[in-house]
């Protein structure tokens, strides 16, 4: 099997990474945006404005250049350059020859970049005008228009322009944050239930609602799988509680079978003091051959369900009986402090035999001998069940109803005889 190692980016940087490049992105755009339209809206601008001031210009240089008035020449051309925004003002004859040019220096481009800009949006031809006489070209009026206020535009406008990308990253960023919170807490709790479920198998746990509508539809979806694992889960606790009922119990009178039996032994074995205060009863049905061929095998059932039953409703609360196989019952008795408690509890169940069974209209008798062994002074649990069968089989042989065995010795106690 091959596996595939992947970095995988967090959802924390995800969103600044995203947000940050979107922020760039858009600062970019606008500034490109921006000064395209600022560009473009100088160039008409000043193509405007450029040929007015030529035209007013050329007008008023008319008399002082046919008349070589140089010194009207400069102050018309003076007072212009200082009222407008021009970089430079010139007088050319009509050859083409300089007569008087002014220059501002503070409008001079101090750059190859905005001589290039400049260039590009404003023509060489455009502010040259024609100084007529009698209908005669006499001269030309060039006129430079500024860059300097467009320059002054786009700087105040990219600075506020940056302050609110600042202002607009700030919020992006907070905004970002509180998406990214909000995404994070739908996926803790959805993480933390997963977790509780994987951990704890707590199938009743569900996904709350949250905020954002897709992780909802998720929720829900989540939550319908885990009703869904719940039933089975229930399902699969109700089956595996049947069969290990049915792996422990005798399926004929629902009592604890014999695996069982030997479990509940190996339990008080393990805790002596429980040991030293219990006892064993081996239970066997002493007629019980004779009433299957006698009734048949349907009324023997009925008469093992009956007998267990009774046996059953006569013990105490505290003691434990099993069907250990064919018409052999076992009881293990708790709080025995002396034999005379077990031969008590004994003869109670003898006592259980007095009424018949009714089956189909037939009486039917039955009885049953004891054996009991005291779990005082034994060693395991097999020598214990020994002992007990061993007394059971005393019982039968000597025609009594119960015989004991304590303390390793034999000990017999005839009581009445059972009926036969």
């Amino acid at each position: 099997m091959t596996w595939f190692k992947s970095s995988a980016t967090s959802l924390k940087t995800y969103f600044i990474r995203s947000q940050l490049i979107l922020s760039f992105i858009i600062l970019f755009t606008c500034i490109m945006g921006f000064t395209g339209i600022a560009s473009y809206t100088f160039k008409r601008y000043s193509e405007s404005n450029v040929q007015i001031i030529a035209d007013s210009l050329a007008e008023q240089l008319q008399a002082p250049v046919i008349f070589d008035d140089k010194i009207s020449t400069k102050q018309i051309i003076d007072e212009y350059i200082e009222q407008y925004p021009i970089q430079s003002i010139e007088v050319i004859d009509k050859n083409r020859a300089s007569i008087y040019q002014v220059t501002k220096p503070s409008e001079i481009n101090d750059s190859k970049l905005l001589d290039a800009i400049h260039n590009k949006l404003i023509s060489q031809d455009l502010g040259l005008t024609e100084i007529k006489h009698n209908g005669q070209i006499v001269a030309y009026v060039q006129v430079v228009f500024s860059l300097r206020p467009l320059t002054n535009f786009i700087n105040l406008l990219l600075m506020v322009f940056m302050v609110c990308i600042l202002v607009a990253f700030v919020i992006i960023l907070i905004s970002s944050r509180i998406n990214y919170l909000r995404i994070n807490h739908a996926l803790r709790i959805l993480t933390e239930t997963t977790d509780l479920i994987a951990d704890q198998r707590a199938f009743h746990l569900r996904v709350p609602k949250g905020k954002v509508s897709e992780f909802n539809k998720i929720s829900q979806r989540f939550n319908e799988l885990l009703d869904e694992i719940q039933r089975w889960d229930h399902q699969l606790q109700a089956k595996n509680i049947t069969l290990e009922h049915q792996a422990m119990h005798d399926s004929l009178t629902n009592l604890p079978n014999r695996a069982f039996f030997y479990q509940k032994l190996d339990q008080i074995y393990q805790q002596p003091a429980l040991q030293n205060k219990s006892a064993l009863l081996f239970i066997d049905n002493n007629d019980f051959k004779q009433i299957n061929d006698q009734y048949g095998h349907q009324a023997g059932d009925y008469v093992l369900q009956e007998m267990a039953k009774r046996i059953k409703y006569s013990l105490r609360e505290d003691d434990f009986i099993a069907r250990i196989g064919g018409d052999e019952f076992a009881v293990i008795l708790k709080n025995i402090e002396h034999s005379s408690q077990a031969i008590v509890v004994a003869q109670n169940l003898l006592q259980t035999t007095d009424h018949v069974i009714k089956y189909l209209d037939q009486s039917i008798h039955y009885s049953f001998s004891i054996g009991i062994a005291l779990g005082k002074n034994i060693s395991n649990p097999s020598e214990l069940v020994h002992l007990a069968d061993q007394s059971m089989y005393r019982a039968k042989d000597s025609l009594t109803k119960w015989a004991i065995i304590e303390h390793k010795q034999p000990k017999m106690e005839p009581s009445n005889e059972a009926e036969y």
